[in-house]
């Protein structure tokens, strides 16, 4: 419940005076021990007012999680009109699948940097801190189609790319573990490593990683010491 009692009264009149499809508002995150971990002082301080979907999306793609900026769902008040035609068709990353549909359309979002939300996590419900399934590879496919409807965004298309490189890996063994199996784009996964190499996303050692494991997963495996070895393999 927010400290101000008038505090979706304020949000409410803020949508209507400045005719904005969204308003998203700052949140706290209390952890699993009932700790409230973030500070006030976490939210940009020029990040308020109005702004197009389009300029809050890549606020998203390259700003550290904060309490005001994320692509989480549940710190936002939505127009009816504007995300009528949208719908949840699954229950894994519905977050970010949400953010392609909604911040793709052209339209305004109103930060307001005030607290109108406690966030508690619950590590024994989460979907996201369940175990590995097929479900969990629906993200690479959503990566994809951010690429595709951000394709004017430079930020969001090169976070994007690493980001889906980083967890196809991650994903195949990961997959392997849990007797799944792994996807497999090799075009894709070829493209992506070759761009962000050609516009020096990335150095030389992570494209020789990237390479590695595009030439041979096994190898990768042996021949590599870092964390997706040391932590689920």
């Amino acid at each position: 419940i927010p400290e101000n009692k008038d505090f979706f009264k304020t949000a409410f009149t803020l949508i209507n005076e400045n005719n904005a499809d969204i308003l998203a508002y700052a949140y706290h995150w209390k952890n699993s021990d009932d700790i409230i971990t973030t500070k006030s002082d976490d939210i940009p301080s020029d990040f308020s007012g109005i702004k197009s979907t389009f300029e809050f999306a890549q606020f998203c793609a390259y700003s550290p999680y904060c309490n005001l900026i994320s692509i989480c769902i549940w710190n936002k008040i939505y127009k009816t009109s504007f995300i009528q035609d949208l719908s949840f068709t699954i229950r894994n990353k519905e977050d970010e699948i949400f953010f392609n549909d909604v911040y793709s359309k052209k339209g305004t979002v109103y930060c307001l940097p005030e607290f109108g939300y406690v966030y508690c996590e619950n590590q024994s419900i989460s979907l996201s801190k369940s175990e590995f399934s097929p479900d969990n590879i629906s993200y690479l496919y959503t990566l994809k189609e951010r690429i595709r409807l951000f394709s004017d965004s430079t930020l969001i298309v090169n976070h994007s790319m690493k980001i889906y490189i980083e967890l196809y890996i991650s994903y195949f063994y990961l997959a392997k573990k849990a007797n799944i199996t792994p996807y497999e784009d090799k075009t894709t996964y070829k493209k992506y490593m070759k761009t962000l190499k050609k516009l020096g996303i990335i150095d030389a050692k992570t494209y020789l990683r990237y390479l590695i494991f595009y030439i041979s997963p096994g190898l990768y495996r042996k021949t590599l010491d870092m964390k997706y070895k040391n932590d689920i393999i």
